[in-house]
C-alpha cells in the first residue's frame, strides 16, 4: 500500500532543477518505509544497535525510527502479530535495502550483524552500480545492505545516461530476445533533469 504524505514544513527538493509541477506540490522522495512485523522490538534493537537508527517516536503498536530526517530516513515497524507470509507477485517488495557509504562500512555492518545476532550475510555481490550484501533479520525479513558507488553512471556517460538498455555480463548474450520483450519508447520531449547528489 502506498500513500501520499504532505511534508511540513515544504522543504525545496534538492535533485530536481526543473519541472512542470510547482515546486510547492512536487514529490519530494520516499518518506518513510512501513514493515510489517509480529514483535517491533527485536528488530528495533537490530536497527537501532548495528544499522545507526535511532527511535523518534511509538504510537501503540507502531514504532518510528530514523536515521536522518530527510527523504527515505524514516522506517516505522507495524506490530501486526501472526499474518500470512508474504508471496511475491505483482505490486510486491521483495527486500528493503539499508543504505552504506562503502565497501568497508558494509563490511563493518556485516560484522557487527554477525557479533551481535549471529546472523550470517551474503558474500558481496557486485551489482556494477553498487556492492551488496543480503540477510535474513532476527524476524525472518529479507534485508539488503547496499554501498553508495560506484554509481549509475560507472558504464556510460552522465550525457547519455539512460538513452541505452544497460545490462548485467551474465544477460548481454540474451540482449535481442529481452530488447523484443520491452516496450518501445518516444523519445523525451521534454527538458533532460540534472540530478544533484543528495548526502
Amino acid at each position: 500500500m502506498l500513500a501520499l504524505v504532505e511534508a511540513d514544513p515544504f522543504i525545496q527538493p534538492a535533485v530536481w532543477n526543473s519541472s512542470e509541477v510547482p515546486a510547492a506540490h512536487a514529490l519530494q522522495g520516499l518518506h518513510d518505509l512501513v514493515l510489517k512485523v509480529r514483535e517491533a522490538d527485536p528488530l528495533s534493537e537490530l536497527f537501532r544497535e548495528v544499522l545507526g537508527f535511532t527511535e523518534i517516536g511509538r504510537n501503540g503498536k507502531l514504532v518510528r525510527l530514523a536515521t536522518h530526517d530527510g527523504a527515505g530516513g524514516t522506517i516505522t515497524l507495524d506490530e501486526t502479530g501472526r499474518l500470512a507470509r508474504g508471496q511475491l507477485g505483482a505490486g510486491s517488495i521483495h527486500h528493503v535495502a539499508i543504505r552504506a557509504r562503502d565497501a568497508a562500512d558494509q563490511d563493518a555492518l556485516a560484522q557487527a550483524l554477525h557479533d551481535r545476532y549471529g546472523i550470517v550475510t551474503t558474500e558481496p555481490k557486485d551489482r556494477i552500480y553498487y556492492r551488496s550484501v543480503n540477510f535474513r533479520s532476527t524476524c525472518g525479513l529479507l534485508l539488503e545492505i547496499a554501498t553508495d558507488g560506484p554509481g549509475v553512471d560507472v558504464d556510460e556517460s552522465f550525457e547519455t545516461l539512460g538513452m541505452g538498455l544497460k545490462l548485467p555480463s551474465s544477460l548481454e548474450e540474451r540482449r535481442g530476445e529481452l530488447e523484443l520483450l520491452l516496450p518501445s519508447l518516444p523519445a523525451p520531449t521534454c527538458k533532460r533533469h540534472v540530478f544533484e547528489e543528495i548526502t
